[in-house]
């Protein structure tokens, strides 16, 4: 019998969807999420995304536009109510030939989680992170964000749960070294509707069916994925879907020390999924990037004022990922 969407899901969809569109903002510096069935594990993966070749004003050189993301979790130890796990990531932006007026930036991070399980019903972390996003990563000491993460989470039922958190920062675009309150709400009421709503972000999974499916990822205000799924055979699946993201580095040759280096730009795709095996899997994506521009600003802002465009291009992403 199939699956469809219940009028309560939607409703209650609907309404963090709005809600918390018009009062949260991308302040919170926080380290991505690792997806449930990764927590505990090893893993390693990697993308690369080489978009063609475009005019770059105001130069006019063609030029190529190369993307690349890695992350890796390490599990210190693992026990029955206690874990503890290193993680690191890397990524980097750049154009070949290189540009005088968009340089190489790279963001590196390092990270500590600790989790601990006090009763089935409640739990706590704590991630220490340290990192750095320019176009020197870890040159100046004073450049390097230092962040610390405090979560509680308590189940409500079987089906509802809130996490309350403490997030710090000591290079957020904005409240920068002030600890600020966070909070998600995740219900799942089966193992086809899954959603978590909050400060500072909502995030909703659901089947409509054994092979249709929706997935969103929004990061207020600028950051945010959207995708229409269809599972071919098995865990075989192909998508299509839109993508907003947004990136800022400090610069070494800044003379404002709170002046950043933004790059934002939206995507539109198809993707597939392929498993390779049970510890392997891989990741394939074609589309078009638009609506691309670098700006810079000493505060976060929701419309660049002088922004620097450049030409739409298509691109190609690659991503691969073993764990165990």
């Amino acid at each position: 019998m199939p699956r469809t969407w219940g009028f309560r899901q939607l409703l209650i969809s609907l309404f963090f969807l709005i809600f918390f569109q018009f009062i949260t903002v991308n302040i919170y510096a926080m380290e991505p999420p690792t997806p449930p069935f990764l927590k505990g594990k090893f893993f390693l993966r990697h993308s690369e995304t080489t978009r063609n070749k475009f005019d770059l004003s105001p130069t006019s050189k063609s030029v190529e536009n190369t993307k690349s993301n890695s992350q890796m979790q390490i599990p210190i130890f693992t026990q029955d109510s206690s874990s503890l796990a290193f993680s690191a990531r890397q990524s980097s932006l750049g154009f070949n030939p290189d540009q005088a007026n968009y340089p190489d930036v790279y963001e590196q991070n390092f990270s500590i989680t600790y989790d601990e399980k006090k009763s089935e019903a409640e739990n706590w972390s704590l991630n220490t992170s340290l990192g750095s996003s320019s176009d020197k990563p870890f040159q100046r000491s004073s450049d390097d964000n230092y962040g610390l993460t405090f979560s509680w989470t308590q189940k409500k039922s079987t089906e509802s749960k809130w996490t309350w958190m403490i997030v710090y920062s000591s290079q957020r675009a904005f409240l920068k070294g002030l600890p600020l309150p966070g909070f998600i709400y995740s219900y799942e009421p089966n193992p086809d509707f899954k959603l978590s709503a909050g400060v500072p972000f909502f995030s909703l999974n659901q089947m409509f069916n054994e092979k249709w499916g929706l997935n969103l990822f929004i990061l207020f205000p600028q950051i945010y994925r959207s995708s229409i799924n269809y599972k071919i055979l098995g865990p075989f699946q192909i998508a299509v879907g839109l993508e907003s993201t947004e990136e800022s580095f400090l610069l070494t040759t800044r003379t404002n020390p709170d002046e950043r280096h933004y790059f934002r730009e939206k995507k539109i795709f198809i993707n597939a999924r392929v498993p390779l095996s049970h510890h392997l899997a891989s990741e394939f994506e074609i589309g078009s990037s638009y609506d691309r521009y670098f700006f810079k600003s000493d505060k976060y802002v929701f419309y660049a004022d002088k922004p620097e465009f450049i030409e739409s291009t298509s691109y190609f992403k690659i991503s691969g990922m073993v764990f165990f």
